[in-house]
């Protein structure tokens, strides 16, 4: 499993964390990693929509909403918690190792009890402004070295 890209987004469809493979590794990241950011963060834009389709679809209230997209190489998994905000994790398939969905549903709820944690504890945080905090970032840049 390659964790290739991770989206924050608030109730208004603004992200608040967007960040790539490229992004994490700086200046160790190789030329098609820089390349492709772009493209990842459009096909995490794209999920907003059937993030939406789904949460008029669903009678339940389950946060997790499983596999949202499979394009090209990737896989996009997604989470809704009751306040609309929208967790996005794409994942590479083309490493051996798979993601199971039980592990995607973890890291999802992880990040997003990192995020709720990084936008509770500052007194000074606005909602639906960009996220600036060291305990979320570190927690992304895990997400991003899970084997």
């Amino acid at each position: 499993m390659s964790v290739v890209a991770l989206a924050i987004v608030n109730k208004d469809n603004v992200p608040v964390l967007v960040r790539t493979r490229a992004d994490v590794l700086g200046d160790l990241a190789s030329e098609a990693d820089r390349a492709d950011a772009t493209k990842l963060v459009y096909l995490l834009h794209s999920s907003l929509d059937i993030i939406d389709e789904k949460q008029n679809q669903s009678q339940t209230r389950e946060a997790y909403l499983g596999l949202l997209n499979q394009c090209e190489n990737f896989k996009i998994f997604g989470l809704l918690s009751s306040t609309k905000i929208k967790v996005i994790l794409m994942i590479s398939t083309s490493s051996n190792l798979m993601l199971r969905d039980n592990e995607a549903r973890n890291i999802l709820k992880q990040v997003h009890a990192n995020y709720v944690e990084a936008t509770s504890s500052n007194p000074f945080y606005n909602h639906g402004d960009v996220i600036k905090s060291r305990a979320l970032e570190h927690a992304v840049k895990q997400v991003f070295a899970t084997p």
